[in-house]
């Protein structure tokens, strides 16, 4: 063989080297690039279960308030129903005396 196919073939032989050296390397970024698609995708699904879970605590939360501001109000109703029952329950005999014990107490300054 002459020097010249000697040399076209070591030329070759480099190219299919940095060839094989390049699909080598393109296959392990394509498995690092799956990788980095699949823990996307997993981020991206713990994020979507997240934003869920916040938003179920913040309807039972709003749940929770609204029961205790009716309750608060349950409360309050009865309270001042019964202090209008206590009311209508003191005799007019009773309001009389007791205007008069204040007037007196005004008039004693």
């Amino acid at each position: 063989s002459t020097p010249s196919v000697d040399s076209d073939e070591a030329r070759q032989q480099q190219v299919d080297l940095e060839t094989a050296a390049l699909r080598t390397e393109e296959a392990q970024l394509e498995v690092t690039l799956r990788s980095i698609r699949e823990q996307t995708q997993a981020a991206a699904a713990s994020a979507d279960s997240l934003v869920a879970d916040a938003e179920k605590q913040r309807t039972a939360n709003e749940a929770f308030r609204r029961r205790v501001l009716e309750a608060r109000h349950r409360n309050v109703s009865n309270a001042m129903h019964e202090f209008y029952k206590q009311i209508a329950a003191v005799s007019k005999e009773d309001l009389l005396m007791v205007l008069s014990e204040i007037q007196e107490a005004l008039a004693q300054r």
